[in-house]
């Protein structure tokens, strides 16, 4: 039996988690009514999470959903409705490429079926629907609030020093100070018009157990006061009783990106003015201290972790040669949040360090066996590919020729019988022509692959990558590729650091041959990095 993938999604516009269970259940009907089997590992959905192209990279189901669509481990995919699957117009026009190029079957439970000649008109109708909704909704949504600001209302999270309180009869919401947090902005103000840094607040209020208004995005990083939370606040024009449209930096930035100019609104709210003009505006006196941070000519820029905070390290050559530290962790540890330290690695030990990897992974016994793995893949893709087509074609057949004898025996004309006669030899000829590719001789890319990885010497991209040949931005293109994960656990003692390491050995040949990734597979290290006070330092990486 054919199998058939299913894809839900619902967005933050007033739908329910349960619509992704009614969907998946209309969904199912629909295509055992067509004869296929839905998988359990074939069913993909996102929640809460909005359909346009700025949300996609947060649509982890949606690109599962992509991935065993190029793999082909389906042969149709149901949806509700096509709005559930994308509602950008790049992205609509981009999976009707897909379905056309792969021969996938698309069906969606309102009527959408790509083997319904003409579904390309349908499909695209439905698509500058879904799209133009959107347009519509942003635009009620824009009016509304700027309507409830008129009103008096508020839009937005109450932030450090107000809480948010229902108005009577659930018409919108106000902000109310709180006394305790009002009592804070107000010594936060004191503080930086006394000469305070934003470094010296943070330490405060975090030493004072003060909880950061800030909650933190990665890994339950445990929250607390970041000078840049500071600033923030510092600048935030409620505190003096106005509230700006458009004016948040997020507002800003989106704006710029779209090459958009935006139109701000200043809505007084003297009730909730918390520090007079004056000291707000001292404390938010330009500065003309412009920031720099180094590393990015580094090769190794971009590329390192924190294994504590899981930031990116910073590279600086601030004293005899080049190091790599968390600034994050630094910044914590300023501002007197515990368990927090600078750590400082030699860049110089951790190129050693990638070299004994490398080296490790280019060795003839792990040559040959990575060999002998792509001669298996090799055999076996094709082999197989050709053994599961004619097996498909049989199973055509066979279908075919039972419809055919239940037309002929019907005393009527039974569209739905003709209907999934024609499916069936329609298949069946594609998968013909399919199997005549293959065994003509027109391989696919990822043979092809294969067989250029087989051709190639991978120990001659060790010595390309550090000997400085080659452009900054070349080897760490390389270098994020062949290393997923390169991460600083733990630095025990001077002179010695623990890392955790993560490499793609089929990168190694995909980037040699220049060819497709043909093995996924990723190898885990965790390892040890010693050395001494002696110059010019001799750097000893063992495995842990």
């Amino acid at each position: 039996m054919q199998r058939a993938a299913i894809y839900a999604r619902y967005s933050t516009d007033g739908q329910r988690a349960t619509s992704i269970d009614d969907q998946v259940r209309r969904a199912r009907e629909k295509a055992v009514s067509l004869g296929y089997e839905v998988p359990e590992d074939l069913i993909f959905s996102d929640s809460a999470i909005t359909g346009q192209e700025h949300g996609l990279a947060k649509r982890v189901g949606y690109q599962r959903f992509l991935d065993a669509f190029e793999k082909r481990q389906f042969q149709a995919v149901v949806v509700d409705e096509l709005c559930r699957v994308d509602r950008d117009s790049l992205g609509i026009a981009t999976l009707q490429d897909k379905i056309e190029r792969s021969g996938i079957r698309f069906i969606s439970t309102d009527g959408l079926d790509s083997n319904v000649p003409g579904w390309q008109l349908t499909f695209g109708l439905q698509g500058v629907m879904a799209s133009h909704a959107i347009r519509e909704t942003r635009h009620r949504v824009v009016r509304g609030m700027i309507g409830q600001l008129e009103r008096g209302y508020m839009i937005a999270a109450a932030p450090f020093g107000y809480r948010m309180r229902r108005a009577d009869g659930d018409a919108g919401t106000f902000w109310e100070k709180h006394e305790t947090e009002e009592k804070l902005v107000g010594e936060i103000f004191a503080l930086r018009r006394q000469g305070a840094s934003f470094v010296a607040i943070a330490r405060s209020l975090n030493e004072r157990g003060i909880v950061s208004p800030r909650p933190s995005r990665k890994n339950n990083v445990p929250r607390y006061w970041r000078p840049a939370t500071v600033r923030q606040l510092l600048g935030n024009t409620i505190y003096r009783g106005v509230f700006v449209w458009n004016g948040s930096a997020f507002a800003k930035a989106k704006a710029k990106k779209n090459h958009k100019e935006l139109q701000s609104i200043e809505y007084q709210r003297p009730s909730l003015r918390i520090v007079e003009d004056d000291l707000w505006f001292e404390c938010n006196k330009p500065s003309a201290h412009k920031a720099f941070r180094g590393g990015g000519k580094n090769i190794l820029a971009g590329l390192l972790t924190c294994g504590v905070c899981h930031a990116k390290l910073t590279i600086s050559s601030g004293g005899s040669a080049l190091t790599a530290h968390c600034a994050q962790c630094s910044q914590a540890k300023r501002v007197g949040v515990a368990d927090r330290t600078t750590r400082y690695v030699s860049i110089d030990s951790i190129k050693m360090m990638l070299t004994y990897v490398m080296e490790k992974l280019l060795s003839d016994d792990e040559i040959s066996k990575f060999r002998a793995l792509l001669r298996e893949k090799l055999n076996q893709g094709q082999d197989g590919k050709i053994a599961e087509i004619r097996r498909e074609i049989s199973l055509k057949e066979r279908t075919a020729s039972r419809f055919l004898d239940l037309i002929g025996s019907a005393e009527i004309d039974d569209p739905i019988l003709n209907k999934n006669y024609k499916e069936a030899i329609s298949e069946k000829a594609r998968l013909q022509a399919e199997l005549s590719r293959i065994e003509a001789g027109l391989l696919n890319q990822d043979v092809a692959s294969i067989e250029r990885q087989l051709a190639i010497n991978p120990t001659s991209l060790l010595p390309r990558l550090f000997e400085g040949s080659l452009p900054p931005e070349r080897v760490r293109a390389v270098l994020s590729k062949l290393f997923p994960v390169i991460r600083l656990d733990d630095k025990p003692r001077k002179f010695i650091a623990k890392y955790h390491v993560e490499v793609s050995q089929g990168s190694i040949y995909a980037e040699l041959s220049e060819s497709n990734v043909v093995d996924e597979g990723i190898v885990e290290l965790n390892l040890i990095v010693s050395g001494g006070a002696a110059r010019p330092s001799c750097w000893i990486v063992s495995e842990v």
